[in-house]
């Protein structure tokens, strides 16, 4: 293992033990609705599916009676509709980057399938097909304009989906380069890693793969499992998504999210009672979002994962902000995040989330610092080793609690 300790291992290493133990707090900055489709359908519904460092958001939208279309969200106001070619019947916006470049993909009258698209906030480029392909599916876009995503036919099985890179005009088979007899491409690295999943011989499982310019690496499966897919990557070359298991006691089928890093692959796990999970992507610290679900219900909830423990969203907001969180689809490097939820009046939004910083002197972790955390510290006195030891000098004293009052309130 190099000289990078991988998150998962790191839990007894945060500095301050009242931060380790506390879950974080989000701020619903905003809840993002879609236009009004008239009575009686009420608001389109709108999935998110991305977020920049910005915090501006790309994802589609819909009516009932209509196809999705893509849309770019900046900051505030409403959404603004992707400016496709003519001819265009639905779009869906998959990624965006910090020069709010939207990456999709787009369906064109005449044409014989999907195409891949970048839309630069003025005009927007179909990106083509690979060779003997009609087909082309954008699914990721890095600051330097490097496109991942996947090409092949919409009608035959010839030739199979194969993951691309699209770098200055060009198209480069990745699935080709790898020998995979299938592939797709879902993430892209600002370095231009590119991971997503490949299959190499028929009836063979699905395994994630990590692909550079000095070669491909193979994740393998999932831990205890038989199959992994990934969906994300940060700049420290770090991965998340899922693979498949079989579930000693009732031996169903199950999904759990994991994480690569420094070629461990680590099972996540999932929130109870549920029994699937699915990691969608991770920040630069090590940050993870991304669903839990069950099949009866069908139901599903958002997650973060930090520091090794997996935590319900819903929790982490304030119990007043009248929504509900059920899948967190990307996380930027300012830690927020954007979910699909639901609004109180059921209508499929975007919401987005912003951390809230607590205090080091939260001992109880409510968000203040108050008489609770004071007595709390008075409890400790003394004590060489305890969280109530803020300034980390190996003692609970009155320099500790100088530092309590301090933060106050």
């Amino acid at each position: 293992m190099s000289g990078r300790v991988c998150a998962v291992l790191v839990v007894s290493a945060v500095s301050v033990a009242a931060l380790a133990d506390c879950p974080p707090r989000y701020e619903v900055t905003a809840v993002v609705h879609g236009p009004d489709c008239g009575w009686p359908w009420g608001f389109a519904s709108v999935i998110p599916w991305a977020l920049n460092d910005l915090g501006h958001i790309a994802g589609d939208w819909a009516c009932p009676t209509a196809d999705p279309d893509a849309f770019g969200w900046y900051g505030e106001g409403p959404i603004v509709p992707v400016d496709l070619p003519p001819g265009s019947m639905t779009s869906t916006g998959e990624d965006i980057n910090s020069a709010d470049w939207i990456v999709g993909t787009v369906d064109i009258k005449d044409e014989l399938g999907w195409l891949a698209f970048v839309y630069d906030g003025k005009t927007t480029q179909t990106l083509g097909v690979l060779p003997g392909a009609n087909c082309s599916r954008g699914q990721a876009i890095n600051a330097a304009g490097d496109v991942a995503g996947f090409s092949g036919h919409n009608v035959t099985a010839d030739p199979p989906w194969q993951a691309f890179l699209w770098r200055d005009g060009e198209m480069i088979n990745l699935g080709e380069q790898m020998g995979a007899l299938k592939s797709r491409a879902y993430d892209i690295s600002a370095n231009g890693e590119v991971v997503g999943y490949r299959q190499m011989e028929e009836d063979g499982q699905y395994m994630a793969f990590l692909w550079d310019p000095q070669g491909v690496v193979d994740l393998g499966p999932i831990e205890g499992g038989y199959s992994s897919s990934a969906y994300g990557i940060n700049n420290k070359r770090e991965v998340v998504g899922s693979g498949l298991l079989t579930d000693e006691g009732t031996g169903e089928t199950e999904k759990h999210a994991f994480y690569w890093c420094d070629g461990q692959m680590h099972d996540l796990g999932t929130l109870p009672p549920y029994e699937n999970s699915l990691a969608y992507d991770i920040n630069d610290s090590s940050v993870i979002v991304g669903y839990c679900s069950k099949p009866s219900p069908l139901l599903s909830r958002a997650f973060v994962w930090a520091d090794g423990v997996m935590w319900d969203l819903n929790e982490l907001i304030p119990p007043d902000s009248g929504v509900y969180l059920q899948n967190a689809r990307d996380i930027n490097n300012a830690g927020q995040i954007v979910v699909r939820g639901n609004d109180e009046l059921s209508n499929t939004v975007a919401v987005l989330l912003t951390p809230i910083d607590l205090p080091p002197t939260d001992l109880d972790c409510d968000g203040i610092t108050g008489v609770v955390d004071l007595l709390i510290l008075l409890g400790e006195w003394g004590k060489t080793d305890s969280p109530a030891d803020f300034n980390q000098d190996g003692i609970v004293n009155v320099r500790d609690l100088l530092i309590l009052l301090w933060h106050w309130g």
